[in-house]
Parts: C-alpha cells; sequence; structure tokens
C-alpha cells in the first residue's frame, strides 16, 4: 500500500450501526494526527471497494485532528492474516496529505488501482475533529456517518451505502444512491436526496429539503425555521410537525391525513391547500399519485 505522507491525518468513528456491529473490537491499521489550526476542510474520497467514512466531533479545546484507517475484509464475516491484507493492499493507494490544490484542506482518499471481488478490500477512514470544519465525502458503496458535529458546511454521496447523522448541527447536502438517510437530533440547512432508500428524519429542528426517487419517508420535525419541502415520488410520508407553528401548507398525494384547527383553505383527501395558525412557515409534502401522507403532532 502506498501511503502517502506529507499529511495531516484524521481520527473517524468506526460506522454506521451495521458497521459498528461489524467491527466491535477493530484496531485501526494505521493512525495520523495532524495540528487542527492549519486544516479548515476535509476532502475524503473512497473509490474503490466498500469503505465508509465516519466524521466524530471532539472538545473545541482539543488542538489536532486524527484520521484512523481500518483495512477490512470485503468478505465482512472473514477475517484476514497480516499477509493477506499485506498482499490486498498492493491494489489500492490510500492518501493521507495536505491537498495539493488547497493547501488548508485534508484529502484522504481510497483509489484501487486492480478491480478483483476476490482480492478485495473495504478501506475505511475514522476522522476525529475538534472544531467546525466543512466537509466532503463520497462513497464507492460504503456508509458516509456524522457524530457529535456542529457547524460547517458539508457535502456527503455514497453510490449505495447509507447516510447517518447523529447529533449533528450544520449545512448539509447528502445524496445516496440507493441506501437509507437516517438524521437523528440534527438541525440546520438539510437538503437530502435519495434515488429510492428510506429516510427517517428524528428530532429534526431548521429548514429540510427532501426528494426520494420512490423511498418512504418517516419523521420528526420538532422546530421549523423557513420551509419544509419534500417530495418522495411514489413513497409514502409519515411525519410530525409543530401543529401549533403558523404554517402554510401545501400537501398532495394519493391520501393526505391531518389534524386541522385554527385552519382557513381548502381540504380534501387528496390535497391540502392553506393557512394553520395564520400561515408562516412553508411546509409542502407531494406524495405523487400513489404516496398517501399522515401528518401528526
Amino acid at each position: 500500500m502506498n501511503i502517502t505522507r506529507t499529511f495531516c491525518w484524521v481520527g473517524l468513528m468506526a460506522f454506521t450501526h451495521l458497521a459498528l456491529a461489524s467491527y466491535p473490537d477493530t484496531k485501526p491499521y494505521a493512525v495520523k494526527t495532524f495540528p487542527a489550526k492549519f486544516i479548515n476542510r476535509l476532502n475524503v474520497q473512497i473509490e474503490g471497494g466498500g469503505g465508509s467514512v465516519f466524521f466524530v466531533g471532539t472538545s473545541k479545546t482539543a488542538n489536532q485532528i486524527s484520521v484512523e484507517i481500518y483495512v477490512e475484509n470485503n468478505h465482512w464475516q472473514v477475517p484476514l492474516s497480516d499477509e493477506e491484507r499485506a498482499q490486498r493492499l498492493n491494489n489500492f493507494v490510500v492518501t493521507v496529505a495536505l491537498d495539493p490544490v488547497t493547501p488548508t484542506a485534508l484529502l484522504a482518499r481510497v483509489a484501487q488501482t486492480k478491480a478483483d471481488w476476490r482480492e478485495g478490500l473495504n478501506i475505511s477512514f475514522r476522522i476525529v475533529v475538534p472544531a467546525a470544519i466543512d466537509t466532503y465525502a463520497k462513497t464507492s458503496g460504503g456508509n458516509v456517518e456524522f457524530t457529535d458535529w456542529q457547524g460547517g458546511r458539508h457535502q456527503a454521496q455514497t453510490s449505495g451505502g447509507n447516510l447517518q447523522l447523529n447529533s449533528f448541527s450544520g449545512n448539509l447536502v447528502g445524496e445516496s444512491s440507493g441506501g437509507n438517510i437516517n438524521l437523528d437530533d440534527s438541525s440546520g440547512e438539510l437538503t437530502l436526496r435519495s434515488s429510492g432508500g428510506t429516510i427517517w428524519l428524528g428530532s429534526i429542528r431548521g429548514n429540510v429539503d427532501v426528494v426520494s426517487g420512490g423511498g418512504n419517508l418517516q419523521g420528526d420535525i420538532a422546530w421549523l425555521d423557513n420551509h419544509v419541502a419534500i417530495n418522495t415520488g411514489s413513497g409514502n410520508v409519515q411525519l410530525r410537525l409543530p401543529l401549533k407553528q403558523g404554517l402554510d401548507l401545501d400537501l398532495r398525494g394519493r391520501k393526505v391525513s391531518i389534524p386541522l384547527t385554527n385552519f382557513v383553505g381548502e381540504s380534501s383527501t387528496e390535497r391540502v391547500l392553506g393557512r394553520l395558525n395564520g400561515g408562516g412557515v412553508r411546509v409542502q409534502v407531494d406524495g405523487g399519485s400513489s404516496g398517501t401522507i399522515q401528518i401528526a403532532r
């Protein structure tokens, strides 16, 4: 394995809930650290295998970023010997370094030089950061997860893995081509795109913009700032909203259900359009011609 050594490594947590179950006692293959004061952005790319990316926030008084690298068999239940791991790593280039284009950014990248599933690896990063830092993360099939993360702007994209946010605050654009999206105790400007996976929003505060290619959405939004816009294509929506707030409602689907008190507008089985409690925050939910919409307090 070729690991570029001009760097600032960072420590990342270990996987979404599924991945954590697969790595209960795994030690990192390598760990590097870098002074946090020089870094304001993390660029993470995993271009081969099923490796994941885990961003973990820590005390703002900490003065370094740590990057942990985990190297495991692509067949999760079959452990590798040190010799087998070293041999398979010859098919990958792992780089952790200051980005040559943007010196204040840290680049962590996995590139597979030989595509052979029989000799594959899942190479994951766990990155621990002490302050609000912008991030960009892209994986081929692994998960992207944020835990205890405060502030910054973030872009996360996975071709088949899940996107998970735990105790997150910031601006996020997240996209999964086939996996699920799960947000818990999160706030900020949240823009989510899914080709068909399930979306769960747990205890959300802020603005939410969701487009799904057909998957279902379940959620609990505790407080709204300016807007909620949800389009599931044909998926079902079960959503708990703060219905004591002033809301401008625009709901449509095969069947729409919502308790309406102090409402002015039009309401039918398939459409609700009007003002709740005098109006205010814009709430648009579209389940298409076949999705059902259930809104509760």
